[in-house]
């Protein structure tokens, strides 16, 4: 829950359905829910963290979400993400790669439950960005 405190003070979102469990008692959820951009920044963070987004990336270029389930405070998620299309001719020194991402909850001993479907479009650098290193 403190994720999603935190999320609501940097984003301005402070709906009750996100922060007062017994509004959102009342709400066809029966409880509290993660915002779903909070979803897909985590993905976002999941997939730089795995080394897919990173220096290597010029720009975000355009990002769609279709919320399918909601996520509870003490959700286990994951993503997957996948490279959807190339066209490395976009551009003289990056091309453009289509992403799809889905994020999941986990679910004991179950299949895991699609959350959010994301397609994020990123402009990336043809020649890869490598840190200079220095030869004794």
């Amino acid at each position: 829950m403190e994720l999603i405190r935190r999320y609501a003070d940097v984003s301005g979102d402070k709906n009750p359905i996100h922060l007062d469990p017994e509004f959102a008692k009342k709400t066809p959820f029966r409880g509290t829910i993660a915002h779903g951009t909070l979803l897909a920044a985590m993905a976002s963070g999941f997939a730089y963290e795995e080394g897919l987004l990173g220096p290597n990336i010029l720009a975000l270029e355009s990002s769609s979400e279709k919320f399918l389930q909601p996520a509870r405070p003490h959700d286990r998620i994951f993503a997957e993400v996948t490279i959807a299309s190339a066209d490395p001719s976009a551009g003289k020194r990056y091309g453009r790669v289509v992403w799809d991402t889905l994020v999941y909850k986990e679910v004991d001993s179950q299949s895991p439950v699609l959350l959010v479907k994301i397609e994020w479009t990123t402009l990336m650098f043809k020649q890869a960005f490598l840190p200079k290193t220095r030869t004794p």
